[in-house]
């Protein structure tokens, strides 16, 4: 068994070839998609609505998620008792908020937004141990 940055590659299998090591790359790719973009820009003063999103997980204390907003978000933070962070790209009225926790626990975050109350779904969450989920039973619950 060889071993690689992103874990044991199956022996005679390529990256393409193994689904673990295909939906590491593509979690890898989000991230360093998603980098550059750490900050949020604005177009000057306009209402703003404060809305705070909190991922109900029914295997408890969790490490990172990945949600889709649509509508204009002005800047997104960690809230509650856990500290981390968040990298947000947009793209049109779509903005994709990835949110890490330094350790594992509630992923709570608020968004700012001058264009209303945005739609927001959840794409991927990431146990403490670094692990992907299988999104069954997850809820994303949205309050201003």
């Amino acid at each position: 068994m060889r071993c690689s940055l992103l874990g044991p590659i199956r022996a005679g299998a390529s990256a393409s070839e193994d689904p673990i090591r295909r939906r590491r790359w593509v979690c890898v790719a989000v991230l360093v998609a998603l980098v550059p973009a750490v900050g949020a820009c604005d177009d000057g003063p306009g209402p703003q609505n404060g809305i705070v999103l909190r991922v109900v997980s029914p295997n408890g204390p969790e490490g990172a998620a990945l949600v889709e907003v649509v509508g204009r978000i002005d800047a997104a933070t960690v809230t509650g008792p856990k500290s981390g962070w968040t990298l947000a790209r947009t793209s049109a009225d779509t903005t994709w908020v990835f949110v890490a926790l330094r350790s594992p626990g509630e992923l709570s975050f608020s968004l700012i937004s001058s264009s209303g109350t945005p739609a927001a779904r959840l794409l991927q969450v990431a146990g403490g141990g670094d692990h992907l989920r299988s999104l069954d039973g997850y809820e994303l619950e949205m309050r201003q």
